[in-house]
């Protein structure tokens, strides 16, 4: 028989029995818990971004797209002034969603804030080979020209379509940028020693009467002074020379003059406006009935122009330097 202690104790030890084994089972499922972690939730993998389509103006000598650098030298010195490096560039429109094929052009409007005129200014291009559409031009303008597309400084905004067989097939807008970059300069002119002919009317290669001259010259070609080397010398000079076969005779004025072939003669007159000279260009013994105009200062040469029925005909023309050098 168990008394009630007995009884209680008893009970006491199977509770504590109880506890600990459900106390192992926890320990055990709370290791296993953590040694196997729950994933976390996955996301859905998206789609590369498509590129961006590329759409306007490469520019001729130029690596950047939509960008067109102009340099503004202002020059001090002997020849102030202020000059652009270019003023122009050539352009050809480019549009990577819709390349060029057969029957297509492409139309570019310049809708800048600040274009005048009705239409604003525009071009109408082929675009049909290659890459790029054919060339266009610009310059700077505000108005429509037939010739070159007009920009303005800065950032340009552009409006295109482009056709094919006369049907839009793409259309929207781009910017261009005509950067101007400023500098300074100092532009100084030099001395340089000139051969001009007496008769500035007159091409050197075809002159009778060169003068050698020192120029105070910029390194744009404009001169800011003059000085003489070979001195003043009254009068301008006009050669004659004659390489045909037979004589020459001619008339300037009152006076008559004759060359046999191969002769040449040098003739002085005092003002640069031209004269008349007569001679015989049909045959030796003619008549004098051929009339020219001759402008004073020139180099000149009679020459063979075939036969007539009176004999050799001769013909009265320019004789550039680089035919034959006349002695001074």
């Amino acid at each position: 028989m168990i008394d009630g202690d007995e009884r209680l104790n008893t009970m006491s030890a199977y509770s504590l029995s109880v506890l600990l084994t459900l106390g192992v089972s926890l320990s055990a499922s709370g290791a296993i818990a953590q040694s196997a972690p729950a994933s976390p939730p996955t996301t859905p993998a998206m789609p590369p971004a498509a590129p961006t389509a590329q759409v306007g103006f490469e520019f001729e000598g130029v690596t950047t797209f939509n960008y067109a650098p102009l340099t503004e030298t202002t020059y001090t010195g002997d020849c102030p002034g202020v000059e652009l490096n270019r003023e122009a560039f050539v352009a050809r429109f480019r549009s990577s969603k819709t390349p060029p094929a057969e029957r297509r052009r492409v139309v570019i409007r310049n809708i800048t804030t600040g274009m005048a005129g009705d239409p604003s200014p525009y071009t109408d291009r082929e675009y049909q080979r290659d890459r790029l559409s054919e060339a266009t031009t610009t310059e700077f303008g505000t108005t429509h020209s037939g010739k070159r597309l007009r920009v303005m400084y800065g950032v340009n905004t552009f409006s295109y379509e482009i056709l094919e067989s006369n049907i839009p097939v793409e259309s929207g807008t781009f910017t261009s940028t005509f950067d101007r970059l400023q500098q300074q300069a100092v532009r100084n002119a030099q001395w340089v020693e000139a051969k001009i002919c007496a008769n500035t009317a007159v091409a050197t290669n075809v002159c009778a009467d060169l003068r050698r001259q020192n120029q105070f010259r910029c390194p744009n070609g404009k001169v800011l002074k003059t000085e003489l080397l070979d001195g003043e010398t009254s009068g301008i000079r006009t050669a004659f020379s004659n390489q045909s076969n037979r004589p020459v005779r001619f008339k300037i004025g009152d006076d008559l003059y004759r060359l046999e072939p191969g002769q040449r003669i040098r003739l002085r007159r005092s003002s640069t406006s031209s004269f008349s000279l007569n001679y015989n260009a049909a045959c030796t013994n003619c008549n004098l009935d051929q009339t020219v105009r001759v402008i004073p200062g020139k180099r000149l040469r009679f020459i063979d122009r075939g036969k007539t029925s009176a004999g050799d005909r001769v013909e009265l023309v320019d004789h550039p330097t680089s035919t034959e050098n006349i002695e001074e």
